[in-house]
């Protein structure tokens, strides 16, 4: 029953839990404090989150020389050349406003985390009302896991980016900008938004299957990327029997590690939400949302932290639009978004202090060593 559905969206007209300037006021808050560790990042280190964008800097400097990294064994990663569409992004940035792809990285840095919240605060603002997108929001900042990937400049922000929007469109019935947004993602990061992809695929082959067309175009201008990795398919996939980051050998050494790393208030409200819509009718647009969590499935025996870090989207927006429906009083309903708003404002505060100022949180160390039986710097955890 987890997929009975509704022929359409059924978003009738109803008052607004609070003002919207106050929903908006709210949301601008987070989106200021999301800036803050970005431009924080870039005036004191001058570069980018983590370990992960050198690799992809190195890959937009061989484009912008004029070398073709999909065919350059020095270019590829685990064997196996990357999809070039974030590098090229980049490379034509770079020349377009004669700057280095570092400054262009640095742009990015600032920019990506907030226009993420932005896409999705959009799609669930279209789809059900305001109320419920700010509580997505806090949703998604309520997750480690989430700002753990997804504050840093590389082609899985790119996804979590855009495929709100690629939703969206395709929803609207907008073919062109669907074909586009589609074919871009997939030429971003090949496999991974593949998944993503496949989920609005499943869907229109359940319900719309007129519009199979739509992805059999995509499928035909993604070939050649497909044609061209398929010789290294193999190779791509090495990294997956490896322990290869400290939450991946969180995971291995204690299941329960998950729970903390997508968030113990979002975990609670998903096993609510997942009791809640087991028997319900879904709209097209929640039908979708559980086609979006369960194409990213198969990453899970192979890369358990990368795929909560794409899960949450789909998951705190679940969370959200279930968690509108289960609290029938305004009142109730208010109390509850500002429970969820504070917890996002504790999350990014907490976030802000462990990765800038190296604040030792001993008694996290303490938890960790205790129940994960494993000694962690909360940094290293965190962003690898």
């Amino acid at each position: 029953m987890l997929f009975k559905h509704m022929t359409s969206d059924d978003i009738s007209e109803k008052p607004e839990v609070l003002p919207k300037n106050i929903v908006l006021t709210m949301f601008a808050v987070l989106l200021i404090l999301a800036s803050i560790s970005g431009i924080y990042q870039i005036q004191t280190r001058g570069g980018p989150f983590a370990s992960d964008p050198h690799f992809h800097h190195k890959l937009a400097s061989g484009w912008l020389k004029g070398d073709f990294p999909l065919l350059e064994e020095k270019y590829f990663l685990s064997e196996s050349p990357y999809p070039p569409a974030f590098h090229i992004t980049i490379a034509l940035l770079s020349k377009i406003l004669f700057a280095s792809p570092l400054t262009i990285m640095n742009i990015f840095q600032i920019l990506f985390f907030p226009l993420i919240l932005i896409s999705t605060f959009y799609l669930v603002y279209k789809k059900t009302d305001i109320y419920t997108a700010l509580l997505s929001i806090c949703f998604l900042l309520s997750s480690i896991g989430f700002m753990d990937r997804n504050m840093q400049v590389i082609p899985q922000a790119v996804d979590v980016l855009l495929f709100p929007i690629a939703i969206y469109f395709f929803m609207e019935n907008r073919k062109k900008e669907f074909f586009i947004t589609s074919v871009f993602l997939i030429y971003n990061h090949g496999i991974y938004t593949t998944l993503l992809i496949a989920s609005l695929f499943i869907y229109t082959l359940k319900y719309e299957p007129k519009r199979i067309k739509e992805f059999t175009k995509i499928g035909l201008y993604s070939f050649p990327l497909y044609l061209l990795m398929s010789p290294f398919f193999l190779g791509s996939f090495s990294p997956a029997a490896a322990i290869n980051s400290p939450q991946k050998e969180l995971f291995m050494s204690n299941p329960f590690y998950g729970f903390f790393y997508l968030g113990y208030f979002l975990s609670l409200t998903t096993i609510i939400s997942f009791k809640f819509y087991r028997k319900k009718e879904k709209t097209k647009f929640e039908t979708i949302l559980f086609y979006w969590l369960f194409t990213l499935l198969p990453l899970f025996p192979f890369f358990p932290d990368r795929f909560i870090s794409y899960a949450v989207q789909p998951l705190a927006i679940i969370s959200a639009v279930a968690f509108s429906k289960i609290i029938k009083k305004d009142t109730l309903k208010i109390i509850f978004l500002f429970i969820a708003f504070l917890i996002a404002l504790f999350n990014i505060s907490a976030d802000f202090l462990i990765v800038h100022q190296d604040v030792e949180l001993g008694i996290i160390n303490e938890i960790a060593l205790k129940y994960f039986r494993i000694h962690v710097n909360i940094k290293t955890l965190l962003f690898g």
